[in-house]
């Protein structure tokens, strides 16, 4: 009897002491001139109550005025105590490739495009990446990660924000505090609707 209460006690012991590992998991589909023509993946993983990462991944193929353009995009986001601490970016866009890293140095953060090198003297606490995982209620703007710059976030009605990156409008809209859709404008609009 001893040695079973001893092992119970072992047993709570290693759970209560373990960080837990917690996923919440969405799926997108892009829609473009009313045809589904790719697919978006996002996963949060809680790590405790202090952290968390993102990972972000996209693949869309369309063709546009007899030109077939296949991109893809990764991202993977580590945040820890309120602020991005590292991240990993892959875009490419046919043949063109852009890859980038962040990582925080306790007062920047050194950041790699294709590269070359950049400095930005600017917590991040919310990244583009971040809209996928949590609505942005109070934020007032957000890291653009491929181009390496903050843009104010604009509260409208009915859960929804809008933010204007490189001569286009991004409208996205949450129910329940859940993502549920995207619509990208510039020049042509792109749909990402949540798939349930």
């Amino acid at each position: 009897m001893f040695q079973l209460k001893k092992h119970f006690f072992i047993l709570v012991f290693l759970l209560l002491n373990t960080s837990l590992v917690f996923a919440q998991k969405n799926a997108y589909r892009v829609i473009f001139f009313g045809d589904s023509v790719g697919l978006i993946t996002v996963e949060k993983r809680i790590v405790n109550n202090q952290s968390f990462s993102c990972h972000f991944k996209s693949e869309a193929e369309a063709v546009l005025f007899f030109i077939k353009t296949k991109t893809f995009a990764q991202t993977d986001l580590v945040f820890s105590e309120a602020k991005l601490v590292s991240g990993h970016v892959i875009r490419k866009k046919n043949n063109e490739l852009q890859e980038l890293f962040y990582k925080w140095n306790g007062t920047s953060y050194d950041v790699t495009d294709n590269n070359k090198k950049l400095n930005i003297n600017k917590e991040i606490i919310y990244a583009t990446a971040n809209f996928f995982i949590k609505e942005p209620i109070g934020i007032d703007e957000v890291f653009v990660e491929r181009f390496n710059y903050f843009v104010p976030i604009e509260k409208l009605e009915n859960n929804q924000y809008r933010t204007k990156v490189d001569g286009g409008t991004n409208l996205y809209t949450y129910k329940k505090g859940k993502l549920v859709s995207l619509k990208s404008t510039k020049g042509v609009s792109i749909l990402m609707e949540l798939i349930k």
